[in-house]
């Protein structure tokens, strides 16, 4: 809502940064940006659980699971416990060095809005082209929704790398 009132309110003047816009003494700018560090802070643990869920279930995938066994020996309990701890220091080491040498956020944020097609219509496609075999017409629509998000996804990730 911030974003919409801000850019209704400066329209084409409207910084990337909405909250740049406003006026710093201004005592509802000031909670505005004291909440948005609370939601910043708040879902980071989030996020990073979810992100290192995913990574350790993707490893698991490739070296094989060796949680889903009986195996409760020590070693095992200390390797696991090493491979947590590195990948989450590994997660916010790199998260503080994207946050420290981009000075724009405008940039990640166009990656992310980029790999958002990806999940709009590259994965339902491929999810659909595999549930529907047998029917060629879905199966076609599968393939037209796979090829256009990829089209979509590298045109828009080019015009974001060359507007860096």
């Amino acid at each position: 809502t911030a974003g919409i009132f801000g850019y209704l309110h400066f329209k084409e003047n409207t910084l990337p940064d909405i909250l740049s816009n406003f006026n710093n003494n201004d005592p509802f700018v000031i909670i505005a940006r004291s909440f948005m560090g609370l939601c910043m802070v708040g879902s980071y643990p989030l996020l990073a659980f979810c992100g290192r869920l995913s990574i350790l279930n993707l490893v698991g995938r490739f070296i094989g699971d060796e949680n889903n066994q009986e195996n409760n020996n020590n070693n095992d309990d200390q390797s696991s416990k090493l491979i947590f701890n590195s990948l989450t220091i590994t997660w916010v080491f790199s998260t503080n060095l994207i946050a420290i040498f981009l000075p724009d956020i405008s940039s990640v944020i166009s990656v992310i809005g980029n790999l958002a097609v990806c999940f709009m219509m590259v994965f339902p496609g491929l999810v659909g082209f595999y549930v529907e075999k047998g029917k060629k017409f879905r199966q076609i629509f599968a393939v037209v929704m796979v090829v256009l998000g990829l089209v979509v996804f590298v045109t828009c990730m080019v015009q974001n790398c060359v507007s860096m």
